[in-house]
């Protein structure tokens, strides 16, 4: 996976992230990497530098920088959409968006797979969960604020 970098004065930076699962980058803060494994986040330098590594306790489908403290991501397989994540003593701070739990018993289920996004400039963090078709706001202390369920009426009136 690759991941370009374009300042304000229009001057490119690109580094490959061989087998990263997800990305999100921050011109200040970084690189923040989910590795092929799903169970562990990086923190890379623009200049390719590992700076640190977070061991996630279950798989996770996608990352997300909050500040240079705290980041979340979205496991797989538990019963909640994200998790809010100490970036410096490597510790679980919080969960956020309660979902059913996913059956234990033989079957087929879908796993969760939240895309997350904090919005700097309003101060939230942002998470849709596609399987449902919910959208979440969460303010920093992560209570949240707003929540857009889907509005199937749409899609009956099809």
């Amino acid at each position: 996976m690759h991941i370009t970098r374009v300042n304000p004065r229009g001057e490119r930076v690109t580094r490959d992230v061989p087998g990263a699962r997800a990305i999100d980058a921050d011109e200040e803060l970084g690189l923040l990497v989910l590795t092929p494994t799903a169970r562990e986040v990086r923190i890379y330098t623009w200049d390719g530098v590992m700076q640190d590594q977070i061991d996630l306790p279950a798989e996770a489908t996608a990352v997300c920088w909050i500040d240079r403290h705290e980041n979340a991501v979205a496991p797989r397989l538990l019963d909640h959409l994200v998790e809010i994540w100490d970036t410096d003593a490597h510790t679980l701070v919080r969960t956020l968006a309660s979902t059913p739990p996913i059956p234990k018993t033989p079957g087929a289920y879908p796993a969760n797979a939240a895309i997350l996004r904090f919005d700097a400039t309003h101060d939230e963090l942002i998470v849709l969960d596609p399987y449902r078709g919910d959208i979440y706001t969460y303010n920093r202390t992560g209570s949240s604020f707003h929540r857009r369920p889907r509005d199937d009426t749409q899609r009956q009136q099809r």
